[in-house]
């Protein structure tokens, strides 16, 4: 239609539909790195719809690469509730997600949309045809659909009748069937216009940076317990006055390492004599391998030893 009214995207669209997905994703991999040069240089997107409609239970849900968050939820707020529940997909998608699971296909239109925060969006690992596109060649990519129990995946039930009576049934709010597809056609199409037809990729980067950096926060070594503070200050560094074994006194000369920002080699030596100390000992016996704390107890995260 938009065709025949004279429409041209300002990007090309490719539609793909690849063989052998469960043979190590073989057509998507092998399309892949055939035109790796034109895809690396020229692409700008990868949608992955591998189950585009796999029941209804858990509603609509989106996996992609941080950028295109805020897209995803802008394109839903445009998209009608194929359960004919709320006001759109958005809020359809919010309400389920801010819910527990129902015990069946379902849910009270009662609970109130606004509740909560806004859907989130998962991230992309592997396992789908997207994954040379992501992985291999860097490409900014998203797989989202409708899902919901479904039991009879890879075997021979996963059929058209199962789709008709279970997958994507008839409801008094969807008498035809197959509204779920509807709708996720008709995401499908708007995200794919913004896409091609945007001036600008309507990409958000900040969301990536905001993602990475929480990734290398999840990184960085543990706080140290409080308990090491107080291992640290007393007179007998390395152990608490109420250690017993050695691997408690080992633990915390790693501690008193970390607080005294000693070296690597330090702490390692440090660590070495106190474990090296027999079962059972005193905290008087232990005298000996005391350091004096610096004035000031700042962790430095560099020099800090490896958990």
């Amino acid at each position: 239609m938009l065709r025949d009214a004279g429409w041209k995207p300002r990007r090309t669209i490719v539609w793909c539909s690849w063989d052998a997905e469960e043979y190590m994703l073989l057509g998507s991999t092998e399309w892949a790195e055939q035109h790796d040069h034109l895809l690396r240089n020229r692409a700008v997107s990868y949608i992955n719809l591998d189950s585009a409609v796999s029941g209804g239970l858990r509603g609509f849900g989106a996996q992609a690469t941080p950028q295109f968050d805020d897209l995803i939820r802008d394109v839903a707020k445009t998209v009608y509730d194929p359960e004919g529940e709320y006001d759109s997909m958005y809020d359809a998608w919010k309400a389920k997600q801010n819910m527990p699971l129902p015990s069946s296909s379902g849910h009270s239109a009662e609970h109130d949309s606004a509740a909560g925060p806004e859907p989130q969006v998962g991230r992309l690992g592997s396992g789908s045809d997207y994954t040379p596109f992501i992985q291999h060649l860097g490409i900014p990519s998203v797989a989202l659909g409708y899902s919901g129990e479904y039991p009879v995946y890879h075997s021979q039930y996963d059929s058209l009748y199962w789709m008709e009576n279970f997958g994507d049934e008839r409801t008094e709010n969807c008498p035809t069937g197959f509204c779920r597809h509807a709708a996720i056609s008709t995401y499908v199409g708007a995200l794919v216009m913004r896409l091609a037809d945007d001036k600008v990729l309507p990409f958000n980067y900040t969301n990536y940076a905001v993602v990475m950096r929480g990734y290398a926060d999840d990184c960085a070594p543990p706080p140290l317990l409080p308990v090491c503070v107080s291992a640290c200050l007393s007179a007998d560094c390395g152990i608490l006055h109420s250690a017993r074994t050695v691997a408690i006194a080992s633990q915390h000369a790693l501690c008193c390492c970390a607080l005294q920002s000693m070296s690597y080699a330090q702490c390692n030596t440090q660590t070495r004599r106190v474990a090296s100390v027999m079962p059972l000992a005193t905290p008087g016996s232990l005298s000996a391998l005391s350091t004096t704390p610096s004035p000031a107890l700042t962790v430095s995260s560099p020099r800090s030893p490896p958990r």
